[in-house]
């Protein structure tokens, strides 16, 4: 029996001949496993909360079909929660979130990846976070970019268009990736010898 939940959960160490013994046998069956027993079984819950406060659809799509893509791929299922970090209630929709949904782990985007206050209680909470950008200091995951040097190379391939009137939307102040776009902007119009 320990067999089979290692192949349905995913886990290492099970031979391939095996593996795909279980796998065909549970496609037969059409079984799926019951998440609110796995919860009761286990100390995880499964589910992975995307926590966002940007206004741009498609920036926040994108990274919510990857995320629930790799979700499904291990088992587990995302949960996204809009928040207004200005809000005077959005610590009280975390709180909820973290008492009610227990997630396994937190993805944070900008600009609550830059949140010192929100990225200390998540670890006060003891839950796993990944940050996608965010300036704040931690052991969590983060991921992140040169954002410096991207503002250096859009500006710079402009400029080797011929342009000459570049201007930037330098983008929400929290968010510690746009002061350092704005930046590599400036460094590459004052390479060219451009006013900014």
């Amino acid at each position: 029996m320990k067999t089979v939940s290692r192949v349905l959960n995913n886990e290492p160490h099970v031979r391939e001949e095996l593996r795909k013994r279980v796998q065909g046998a549970a496609a037969a069956l059409n079984y799926l496993p019951n998440q609110a027993a796995r919860r009761l079984a286990g100390k995880r819950s499964f589910l992975i909360a995307y926590l966002y406060d940007n206004p741009n659809p498609a920036y926040v799509f994108a990274v919510q079909a990857g995320a629930a893509r790799r979700c499904r791929e291990l088992g587990c299922h995302l949960v996204v929660e809009p928040i207004n970090s200005r809000s005077e209630t959005s610590s009280d929709v975390i709180h909820r979130l973290m008492v009610m949904l227990a997630p396994d782990g937190i993805i944070l985007t900008p600009p609550l990846s830059d949140n010192a206050d929100l990225v200390a209680a998540l670890k006060r909470q003891n839950v796993r976070v990944a940050r996608i950008a965010g300036a704040v200091p931690g052991n969590d995951i983060r991921i992140f970019m040169d954002e410096q040097g991207a503002g250096r190379s859009v500006t710079a391939h402009l400029l080797s268009l011929g342009h000459r009137r570049i201007g930037i939307i330098r983008g929400h102040p929290e968010h510690s990736a746009a002061a350092k776009r704005l930046d590599g902007y400036r460094e590459a119009l004052t390479a060219a010898g451009v006013r900014f």
